[in-house]
């Protein structure tokens, strides 16, 4: 009986010390992964409400960008640079952990997510805690491949489908007009009128529907250009001048909707935008 106790002694302490040797005090776990994606974008989209309840597949939890994933809660907080804050709770336990998202290379975006744990002088913690953190990694780890998957399909991260076309439109008669509030869908109707009728006694022929080019000047007013194809080249004339596009390529995406998602996209991109009917679209020039 004295052996049998000897001996369980004896094991428990071993685990005892296995703990200490084997499981340091201080655990860090780097997760990482690289996206084709564009970096700001998808940067824009890890602190948007819908994207993260697509990224986590679960609603919002109790707090703004809470979300729970196999059992871990993590609280998104707002980002710094390329740094994202996230706050990870267990079972009464708080971890702090910080996700990174980089540029790395043309169109791609690397993420790092590190994680430190404390675990403790306590061995049955200590052990508690070496087993919460492989469960946590592997979750990581799921979360990442989530992220990959949803911002590796464009709409995810642009809200569009971009794609590159040929520059078909090349004779433009425009006008132009600077405003000191978003341009109103009354005032850009009535400098497509304008030129309209400028183009009817002209003689002029118009080969496609009207495009509006929308950009935020030096001066913080709303450079307003409308433009109108055409079948011929003209003189210039007082506000309506003639310009030539290059016949070269050019990225296209189309958006249905009303003009509030235009002003939603107005600050990452410039473009050109053609309307017709809900259809609205878009010739990007830069990203």
């Amino acid at each position: 009986m004295k052996k049998r106790l000897l001996l369980i002694l004896a094991f428990i302490t071993l685990i005892v010390l296995s703990t200490y040797i084997f499981i340091p005090a201080h655990i860090q776990l780097n997760n990482s992964i690289l996206v084709k994606a564009n970096s700001k974008g998808l940067y824009r989209r890890l602190q948007d409400k819908e994207s993260l309840t697509r990224i986590f597949n679960t609603s919002m939890g109790m707090q703004l960008n809470e979300f729970v994933y196999n059992g871990f809660s993590f609280h998104i907080q707002p980002g710094i640079f390329e740094d994202i804050p996230i706050n990870i709770k267990d079972q009464g336990i708080t971890l702090s952990s910080l996700l990174k998202c980089f540029k790395a290379g043309n169109d791609s975006t690397g993420l790092t997510w590190r994680v430190d744990i404390e675990t403790g002088s306590d061995p049955f913690t200590r052990l508690i805690k070496y087993f919460t953190a492989q469960q946590l990694k592997a979750t990581i780890a799921n979360i990442l491949m989530n992220t990959k998957k949803f911002a590796e399909e464009e709409a995810s991260v642009y809200g569009i489908v971009v794609k590159q076309i040929q520059v078909v439109d090349t004779l433009l008669i425009t006008t132009k007009q600077y405003f000191k509030t978003y341009p109103s869908d009354t005032v850009v109707n009535e400098m497509v009128n304008s030129l309209k009728k400028y183009i009817a006694a002209e003689n002029i022929k118009q080969t496609d529907p009207p495009m509006l080019n929308i950009r935020l000047a030096s001066d913080n007013s709303y450079e307003t250009m409308v433009a109108i194809p055409v079948n011929k080249a003209t003189e210039n004339e007082d506000e309506f001048i003639f310009k030539r596009m290059f016949p070269g390529r050019i990225l296209e995406a189309e958006i249905r909707g009303v003009q509030v998602r235009l002003k939603r996209l107005l600050p990452p991109w410039t473009f050109i935008c053609r309307t017709t009917s809900i259809r609205h679209r878009l010739y990007l020039l830069n990203r």
